[in-house]
This record gives C-alpha cells, structure tokens and sequence, in this order.
C-alpha cells in the first residue's frame, strides 16, 4: 500500500507538470529503458532519434519527465529542454525532471 501511495503521488504530481508546460497536442514520451547492461550500445539512440525526425515532419512537439538527474543531458542532447525540476510531494528525496523537444520548423 505505501509503494502504491507513492507511485500514485508521483504520477498526480508528474500530471500536473504536463499540464502546466504543455498544450494538448504535445506527444508523450512515456518510457524509455535501457537494460544496464545494453546502455552505451547506442540503442537509446536507435529508438529516440526516429521519432523526434518523425515529429519534426509532423510539425509537433514532445513532453517527458525523468526522476533521474543525469539522464537530463541524454535527453538534452536529443534536443530537449529542462522546463522544471520539481520536488514530488511526500517523498523525502524523489525530483521531477519535466522536459520538451519542440520540433524543428520545415525549411
């Protein structure tokens, strides 16, 4: 029951984020991961760039959160940006990182 609560904290908390920096059409990234032992093999890569060339054609934006700091600037390096860090209600040491890759504009 207290890890339900928790989680259930998390994503209310990680909702409210989304709706705040983003508009109805933004596209979610939901969940991305990597087996330890597969991580620098470049498959994030192989699953990440795809679909931010895809949404760049389409015209549309995309949304995550991590709860990890430093896979901040694996998703910087995608081209998104930090819109919040925020701390999650009722956990001592859990943060919120809510981040948007806006596409690129069609030349």
């Amino acid at each position: 029951l207290k890890y339900f609560f928790r989680l259930m904290t998390y994503e209310f908390h990680a909702a409210s984020i989304r709706k705040k920096h983003t508009k109805y059409k933004t596209w979610y990234f939901w969940n991305i991961t990597i087996k330890p032992e597969c991580q620098g093999q470049g498959i994030a890569s192989k699953l990440i760039r795809p679909i931010c060339e895809y949404m760049d054609r389409i015209g549309e934006d995309i949304y995550l959160e991590t709860h990890l700091e430093e896979r901040v600037s694996l998703y910087e390096h995608y081209g998104f940006e930090l819109l919040e860090k925020s701390k999650v209600p009722h956990a001592k040491d859990i943060y919120l990182y809510g981040m948007i890759r806006r596409h690129k504009e069609k030349e």
